[in-house]
């Protein structure tokens, strides 16, 4: 609570400034109504409390200036004054908007009461903050004015009179003054005269070297500034009580300042001088140095309750020994030895210490009897009364006057319990500080942390000094606030001991699991929560990898088709299975889990044993994997032929604890491997050749024959490309035949490979693109057709013989059937042709058309260009070839004879239709063929290959 005090009175002002500060108001002072407004917009208080006269701006025009500020308005203001207060000037105050007048002067506490029920008074509604009372300036002037002059004029009645009675005094003030003066002076104590305020008018030489001041510095000072702190608060109490006329005089001990620095203890004693009307002239203080005294006076006190708290309330035992025996004990000895005071007076006190320890004892008591200088203060073990009962002691001795001869006085101290507390702390600590875990004791309270070791320090991120001024919800992130903390609490003290997982929060911001122990520790009538933290971060993530393991290793097994199983190696019960395994026994998991694994395979009591293999038994005894192949009963009885393999699971020490047993259905592979033997043997027992090569011409399969071809073993063989068995001059032919056969799916054509020693062998291949392992391979039979192929040629040479003898045969009798302007030329460039350049210029001809034939077909094209010369007695004539197609084109044929009797078109007939090399001879209707004679100027004749396969 911000309060403003408004005083030109500077030690009213200050004494109210303390008297606020004491009971936690925060107070800002200023010496007149100009102050406090600069104040009051820099800092805005919550209550004004104002002198009414002072200097520059008075009470009232600070109250009106305050109230014309809008946020202003509610504040509450006080008037306190003693300045000639009447009901006019409370009139004044109220239209301004006043809340309370005090008149001084009131107890400062009282004082402290009235601004403090004003406030409460306020902020409970029962004391309104009155609002100005609208006024014109010139009514507020005049009645502004009237107040002041009225108490200008009391002020100066009162200063007549006072002036008055001072001048009757004057004349005995002179007459003392020289008395006081002297005495002052030559005091032998120090003496100071200090106004109202407290302020030094004059000092004597005593007290200026007490202070080690001179008495122009002492002069203008306030006489606090000389007090020691801890000090003032008494002496301005006292002063102030003083000034108020609550007493003439008072006297205290409090402690100086000097100019050095040092501090020393002094008697105060201080009288106020009144005038003639009572009010406070100047105070005289009388200072008198006791600091030997004090000292004095302390140690004695000290001594004075040091025996005295030894005697009445010693829980140690006390005893003294003259001439090795007991002279006397306290009732705390006895307690500690188990026998009566009574009983011990009189004992050898080396009965009461123990054998190990008696020698050290009774030594250190000769040697100090005797002068010596050994331990004061030392431990030692005794024995109880019962004999079995050890004591761990702690002695202080010393030598005394015991009747006028040397005795020892000693005490001794139980610490049997503090040295085991000590034991068990020295290892608790030492767990504490070396633990691996960080260790945190916190106040349950407030969460406060009390103390930790550097494994929090390190863990969280913070020094030891930050962690020990933070509380536990600073950084655990599932208790973010006090009232979490709270509640945590509570629960705690339900249970003492909870094990629990949090999230801690490290200084830079990253969070980490962590695993928390509390418990709840109760030390004497305290309660204090011992919270024990591991750092889990490595453990969760191995849980979410265990966890994402187990389920993808779950949804690996349920992926697989084949059965698997978990065997127990002790009884071979089954402890796990994938999906598939249930689905091919047509049980669920609980009819499965705890059987025997021959029950459900096998519908079997017993293992498999010799002569039948099991894998399982197989592995336990080789502790490898195994694998073989069994029969099995699947769901409904169905009869499946299996491939087993056993996998070991072992543990730590290398022990076979479980087997994986995998079953893979291999029925249908069996059935289909029986097939493919049966069929490999048909395949090896076919004369013809039948191989699998991928598109790059690798084998993938050859039957007995392909091997027999080239003589080579099927090893050897099978690593080989078909470009090896190709003759040379088919081998570029490949590519485009692979790429055909990729487009139509199917071909059949001739070729020759290469065989036994090089041999060349003509043959026949019909190849399909077929798919395989899912990929595309061709698979050809390949047939012999050397025999075919020689038995053709013989034809073809026949016919080419047949043919010769025809064109020469001929020539002079259709070259008489042509016109007689084209008779000579025809004779002439035939002769030329078909002898000399025919040949070569076949050859140059299909290069320029870029037709490429392989060898099978490249005498049927010879034939056909042959063909083609007779037809080129026209203009523009052609023979092409496009594929499986040859075509004859007629063009402005210069014949119109019969058909049957034109020699060129006789000739193609005969030489083409009515000779089969390797064409079906002419397409194409009567019509077309009688259009030459008809004097059609074109005619188009198309020649298909034969299917010689067929």
């Amino acid at each position: 609570m911000k309060v403003l005090v408004v005083d030109d009175n500077r030690l009213d002002r200050m004494m109210l400034s303390k008297m606020l500060s004491s009971n936690n108001y925060v107070v800002f002072e200023a010496g007149n109504g100009v102050e406090a407004l600069k104040l009051a917009s820099l800092e805005k208080p919550d209550i004004v409390v104002s002198d009414i006269m002072m200097p520059e701006m008075d009470g009232f025009t600070l109250l009106r200036e305050i109230r014309k500020s809008i946020s202003s308005k509610e504040l509450p203001f006080i008037f306190y004054s003693a300045s000639y207060v009447t009901e006019k000037d409370r009139e004044l105050a109220e239209a301004l908007g006043v809340c309370r007048f005090i008149i001084k002067p009131v107890e400062p506490r009282e004082l402290v009461n009235e601004i403090t029920q004003a406030l409460l008074d306020i902020s409970s509604g029962k004391l309104k903050i009155s609002q100005p009372t609208p006024i014109k300036e010139e009514e507020y002037l005049e009645r502004y004015s009237r107040r002041i002059f009225n108490k200008l004029e009391e002020k100066v009645s009162q200063l007549e009179k006072e002036i008055e009675k001072r001048n009757r005094i004057e004349e005995e003030l002179r007459k003392s003054e020289a008395q006081f003066k002297a005495t002052f002076e030559e005091a032998p104590i120090g003496m100071s005269r200090v106004d109202a305020e407290g302020r030094t008018l004059e000092t004597n030489h005593i007290l200026q070297q007490m202070l080690g001041f001179m008495d122009e510095e002492l002069k203008g000072k306030l006489f606090t500034v000389f007090t020691y702190p801890d000090d003032v608060e008494l002496d301005i109490d006292q002063f102030n009580e003083l000034i108020l006329g609550k007493k003439d005089q008072y006297m205290i001990k409090k402690r100086y300042i000097r100019k050095n620095g040092t501090v020393f203890w002094a008697r105060m004693t201080v009288s106020l001088v009144r005038d003639a009307k009572g009010d406070p002239q100047f105070a005289i203080i009388m200072v008198e140095d006791i600091t030997e005294r004090k000292e004095a006076e302390e140690k004695l006190q000290q001594s004075e309750e040091k025996h005295r708290t030894l005697i009445e309330n010693i829980q140690d035992g006390v005893f003294i020994i003259f001439d090795g025996k007991f002279q006397f004990v306290n009732e705390a000895f006895a307690r500690l030895s188990g026998y009566e005071v009574e009983e011990i007076i009189g004992m050898d006190f080396r009965h009461f210490i123990a054998p190990e320890d008696l020698e050290k004892v009774s030594d250190y008591y000769v040697r100090r009897q005797a002068g010596e200088n050994v331990p004061h203060e030392y431990e030692f073990n005794a024995l109880h009364r019962d004999r079995k009962t050890r004591l761990i002691l702690n002695m202080t001795v010393a030598l005394i006057n015991f009747g006028g001869k040397v005795a020892t006085m000693g005490t001794l101290k139980d610490i049997t319990e503090r040295r085991k507390a000590e034991e068990k702390l020295r290892l608790f600590r030492t767990l504490f500080e070396n633990s691996t875990d960080a260790v945190f004791i916190n106040d349950p309270e407030t969460g406060h942390i009390i103390d930790c070791n550097e494994t929090a320090c390190k863990s969280l991120q913070y020094s030891m000094e930050e962690l020990l001024d933070m509380h536990a919800f600073d950084f655990e992130e599932t208790i973010p606030d006090k009232f979490s903390w709270d509640d945590h609490v509570k629960y705690m003290m339900n249970k003492r001991n909870v094990t629990m997982e949090g999230l801690h929060k490290r200084k830079d911001g990253s969070v980490f699991p962590v695993e928390v122990n509390l418990n709840i520790l109760v030390i004497g009538q305290k309660k204090y929560m011992m919270a024990v933290v591991r750092d889990i971060t490595e453990r969760k993530r191995a849980e979410e990898i265990i966890r994402q393991s187990k389920e993808f290793s779950e949804t690996v097994l349920n992926s697989i088709n084949d059965s698997i199983s978990i065997i127990n190696t002790k009884d071979f019960s089954i402890i796990d299975t994938n999906k598939a395994f249930l689905d091919v026994y047509g049980l669920s998991k609980e009819q499965v889990i705890g059987k025997h694994c021959y029950e459900i395979t096998h519908k079997n009591d017993h293992p498999c044993y010799s002569p039948e293999t099991c894998p399982l038994i197989e592995t336990l005894n080789t502790g490898k994997p195994s694998l073989c192949e069994h029969v099995h009963s699947a769901k409904g009885g169905v009869i499946q032929n299996v491939e087993v393999s056993a996998y070991p699971i072992k543990n730590e020490n290398g022990e076979i604890v479980s087997v994986v047993h995998v079953t893979r259905d291999i029925t249908e592979r069996k059935r289909a491997e029986e097939e493919l033997r049966i069929k490999a043997q048909l395949l090896d027992s076919a004369s013809d050749l039948i191989y699998v090569h991928d598109m790059n011409g690798n084998f993938i399969y050859l039957n007995e024959a392909a091997y027999e071809l080239r003589g080579l073993t099927r090893d050897k063989m099978i690593r080989m490309n078909l470009r090896d068995i190709l003759a040379p001059e088919y081998r570029n032919f490949m590519d485009q035949r692979m790429n055909d056969l990729l487009e139509k799916g199917e071909a059949v054509f001739e070729s020759v490979h290469s065989g036994k020693g090089n041999t060349l062998m003509p043959v026949e291949v019909h190849s399909r693109v077929i798919e395989y392992g899912g990929k595309k391979v061709i698979l050809s039979v390949t047939r012999d057709i050397t025999l075919r192929k020689q038995a053709e040629k013989l034809l073809k040479e026949k016919a080419r013989a047949e043919l010769h003898g025809f064109i020469v045969s001929a020539l002079p009798v259709f070259a008489s059937g042509v016109p007689s302007r084209v008779r000579d030329i025809l004779i002439k460039n035939f002769s030329e042709r078909f002898e000399m350049n025919v040949k070569p210029r076949f050859k140059d001809e299909m290069k320029q058309k870029g037709i490429n034939h392989d060898p099978a077909q490249l005498l049927t094209a010879y034939m056909i260009w042959v063909s083609g010369l007779f037809s080129n007695f026209g203009t523009e004539n052609k023979t092409t070839i496009d594929g499986k197609k040859e075509v004859l084109e007629f063009n402005n044929c210069p014949w119109r004879n019969e058909a049957r009797g034109n020699p060129i078109f006789c000739f193609i007939c005969r030489s083409l239709a009515k000779r089969s090399f390797t064409w079906t001879g002419l397409k194409g209707s009567v019509e077309q063929k009688s259009s030459i004679a008809s004097g059609s100027k074109m005619c188009r004749f198309e020649i298909q290959v034969r299917d010689e396969k067929k």
